[in-house]
Parts: C-alpha cells; sequence; structure tokens
C-alpha cells in the first residue's frame, strides 16, 4: 500500500427485472479503476417460457454476455457467480434481459464491485 493510501470500498449497483419489463440491454457504467467482484441474482419467480430460454446477460458489448449469464428458468433460487473480467478504458458493462416470454417472473441482480478509496489527508 502507498504512503498515505486510505485502501479500497466495496460497493454495489442493483437491477429488479420482471417479465414485464421484457427483453432489453442497458449500459451500467462504473467509476474508473472499479474492480468486477461478484455477481448475485436471487430468483424470486421463476420466468416463462422454453428452459433456458429467460436469460440475464452481462457483456462488456452492448447483448454481449462475456462476464456472466444467468439462467432465469430454473426453480427460484439465488445465484453467486464470481467474475473475472477486467474492465477496459469505457468502464461500462451492459445489462441484457433476453428470450422472456409475456408471464411470470421476477428477480433482482446485484454488481458487487470495488474502487479504491480516495487518499488521506497528509
Amino acid at each position: 500500500m502507498e504512503d498515505g493510501a486510505a485502501g479500497t470500498v466495496i460497493l454495489s449497483k442493483r437491477a429488479k427485472v420482471s417479465a414485464a419489463t421484457g427483453n432489453f440491454t442497458v449500459p451500467i457504467r462504473f467509476p474508473a479503476s472499479s474492480i468486477l467482484i461478484n455477481v448475485v441474482v436471487q430468483l424470486q419467480q421463476t420466468f416463462g417460457g422454453t428452459a433456458g430460454g429467460a436469460h440475464m446477460n452481462l457483456g462488456t458489448t452492448p447483448g454481449g454476455l462475456d462476464i456472466a449469464t444467468i439462467d432465469l428458468t430454473v426453480a427460484p433460487t439465488q445465484i453467486n457467480q464470481n467474475l473475472a473480467t477486467i474492465l477496459g478504458s469505457s468502464w461500462t458493462i451492459y445489462l441484457t434481459m433476453t428470450g422472456v416470454v409475456a408471464g411470470a417472473g421476477k428477480a433482482t441482480g446485484l454488481i458487487i464491485y470495488s474502487v479504491p478509496a480516495a487518499a488521506r489527508p497528509t
């Protein structure tokens, strides 16, 4: 640790989705120097459609799934997935809901990440 450094801060971003939101892609911006740690998805109600149809994806491009992909057609559960993707200079990832059909389905996603804390005044 550098002299005067204050360490890191663990933060999170949360998204609540349902079958009513349908299919979409939305950018999620992170502060510079962020490190993605984990994604936790709590599936409160199974999404309708065919098995393996509805997914919550995280990617470095719109519609991408290179960071994480979560199957929303399984029984209600909590899914924890470690993240290993290194963010580039854009500090932006994309949350995509795909394969969602009309009917039931509710989930809450939590992306956990860290950022450097501000240096302490000397």
